[in-house]
């Protein structure tokens, strides 16, 4: 046995969890993105003019929300879900830049400090959330793309 096997752990949760995590999962984790598509949009269209004015903290979005459908997922995993952030998973890294860059801040401003639309960026700590996101799939599904 591995270390990592030795600390796996699986949960078969029912009752009143189970039910939550079910609701959550059916209204929140599946319409997200449909019904907030800027999720991931910000990242296609972050050199865009006009500059679309956009928090602080837009570029954590994306990677909070996939960090925490992973966590359900671990806690109470199917095959539909799993497609689900599989297919999120695609689009999000889809809009990675060319240079490694996945935030929504225009090129003459990444990872720095305020851009034309912002004026204070968290631009770091948007990459933070979108690494967690996109490692702990990579160590649920073993999805190597979400490695690279």
């Amino acid at each position: 046995m591995t270390a990592s096997n030795a600390m796996r752990a699986e949960f078969s949760l029912g009752g009143e969890i189970g039910r939550r995590l079910g609701a959550v999962t059916e209204q929140w984790i599946y319409p997200a993105p449909f019904a907030n598509p800027g999720m991931l949009e910000m990242f296609r269209y972050r050199d865009r003019r006009p500059y679309v004015p956009m928090v602080s903290w837009a570029g954590e979005f994306a990677g909070k929300y996939l960090t925490h459908t992973v966590q359900i997922y671990r806690l109470s995993p199917s095959e539909k879900l799993a497609k689900h952030i599989a297919w999120f998973v695609g689009e999000f890294i889809a809009l990675q830049a060319e240079d490694g860059y996945l935030g929504p801040w225009p090129k003459a401003w990444r990872l720095r400090k305020a851009p034309p639309n912002c004026p204070d960026p968290w631009d770091a700590l948007g990459h933070y959330h979108a690494m967690v996101g996109l490692l702990i799939w990579h160590e649920t599904s073993g999805d190597r793309a979400s490695l690279e």
